[in-house]
C-alpha cells in the first residue's frame, strides 16, 4: 500500500496489460503514430465465419499482417511516410499529409472491415491473463452452452473457440460467477445483456467491459469511518475505490469511424449501489492516445430503458475457475 495516499493498487499481469496497449496504441511500424483499433460488430456486418481478423476477433499481430498484405496487393504506400506515393494522381504533398495522419489509417481499417469487437477484445486480454495465472488457454476451460448440437459444440470449442465466444458465453453461469462490487478484483468483467438501444428500430445488444486495475482503500481510513452508510467501516478490510476498465465500443457521437478501444475509470461513490450508478469517466476519442478524461455518457446509454424496450442485466463477473 502507498503510505502517502493510503491506496493499494492491484492490476492484471504485465503481459495482459501489454495486450491492452497493443490494441489501444496500435502501430504498423515502430515509428508510426499510434491509433486505437476501431470497433467491429459482427451482428451489423452480418458475418459469422471467416478469418478472425475480418470478423472482429483478430490480434494486433493479425491486424498488422492483414493490412500489410492489403498494402502489397493494392500497391499503395499509404501507411509509410518514408515511401513515395505510388499513385500518379496523388502528389507528394497530399500523400505526406495523409500518411502522417493516423486517422487515415483508422478510416482505412474501418472501411475494410478490420477491427475488434467487445468480446474479441475481452477474450484477447483474458486469454493472456488466464495463462499468466497458470490456467492455460481459455478454450480449455470455457463451455459453450448456446451451441446446442453436441458434435458441433465440440468442434467449435476446440477449433474456433475465440470466434464462438460472445458476451453471453462469458456471462453464462457455466463460465463465470457473479461478484459483488465490494469484492471486485482485476480481471473481472462487467457483462451487459440486452442493452437498450437509443432508436426504436435498433436491436438490443450485449456488451462487455474488462476491469484491468483496481484502487483499494482501507476501511479504517477517515474517509470511510465518517461514511455512515458503510456498515463495515472500522473493520480491517480493503474496499475498492476506483476501477480502471477497458473495452471496444462505438458510440453515436463517435461518428462513422472514430471509435474503438478505449480505457475509462469508475469512481465508486456508493459501495452498496449497482456498478452502473457509480461515476463513469472515459477517454476522449479525439486524442490519438487518450490521456485526457471526460465525463462519459455510458451511464445514459446503458441505463435508458424506454417502456417499449426489453429490460437488461448488468453484472460484475469473474471466470469461474479463477480463485
Amino acid at each position: 500500500m502507498n503510505q502517502n495516499t493510503g491506496i493499494e493498487k492491484l492490476q492484471i499481469g504485465p503481459t495482459s496489460l501489454k495486450v491492452i496497449d497493443d490494441y489501444r496504441n496500435f502501430k504498423l511500424t515502430p515509428n508510426s503514430q499510434p491509433i486505437s483499433v476501431p470497433y467491429f460488430n459482427n451482428s451489423r456486418r452480418g458475418l459469422s465465419t471467416g478469418l478472425r481478423v475480418l470478423i472482429g476477433k483478430g490480434t494486433p499481430k493479425d491486424i498488422k499482417e492483414e493490412i500489410e498484405i492489403r498494402q502489397m496487393q493494392e500497391k499503395l504506400a499509404i501507411f509509410n511516410t518514408n515511401k513515395a506515393p505510388q499513385e500518379k494522381t496523388e502528389s507528394p504533398e497530399v500523400f505526406e499529409n495523409k500518411a502522417i495522419k493516423s486517422e487515415f489509417l483508422k478510416k482505412y481499417m474501418y472501411e475494410h472491415n478490420i477491427g475488434i469487437d467487445c468480446s474479441g477484445y475481452a477474450y484477447a486480454i483474458l486469454e493472456e491473463e488466464n495463462k499468466t495465472r497458470g490456467y492455460d488457454h481459455l478454450k480449455n476451460h470455457l463451455s459453450f452452452p448456446y451451441i446446442k448440437n453436441f458434435f458441433l459444440r465440440v468442434i467449435k470449442s476446440k477449433i474456433r473457440a475465440l470466434e464462438n465466444t460472445d458476451v453471453r458465453t462469458f456471462a453464462h453461469p457455466e463460465n463465470s460467477t457473479t461478484i459483488n462490487l465490494k469484492d471486485v478484483r482485476p480481471g473481472d468483467f462487467i457483462s451487459m445483456i440486452d442493452v437498450s438501444p437509443r432508436e426504436k428500430n435498433q436491436k438490443a445488444h450485449d456488451h462487455i467491459v474488462l476491469i484491468y486495475s483496481v484502487d483499494y482503500i482501507d476501511n479504517k481510513s477517515p474517509e470511510n469511518l465518517k461514511n455512515s452508510d458503510n456498515k463495515n467501516a472500522g473493520q480491517n478490510e480493503l474496499i475498492p475505490k476506483t476501477l480502471y476498465y477497458t473495452h471496444s465500443i462505438a458510440r453515436p457521437e463517435d461518428g462513422e469511424w472514430n471509435h474503438g478501444v478505449r480505457n475509462g475509470i469508475i469512481k465508486i461513490t456508493d459501495i452498496s449501489a449497482p456498478v452502473m450508478t457509480q461515476e463513469w469517466l472515459e477517454e476522449k476519442m479525439d486524442k490519438i492516445i487518450g490521456k485526457e478524461i471526460e465525463s462519459s455518457n455510458l451511464q445514459e446509454i446503458y441505463t435508458q430503458k424506454p417502456n417499449w424496450m426489453r429490460q437488461y442485466k448488468v453484472e460484475i463477473k469473474r471466470l469461474k475457475w479463477w480463485k
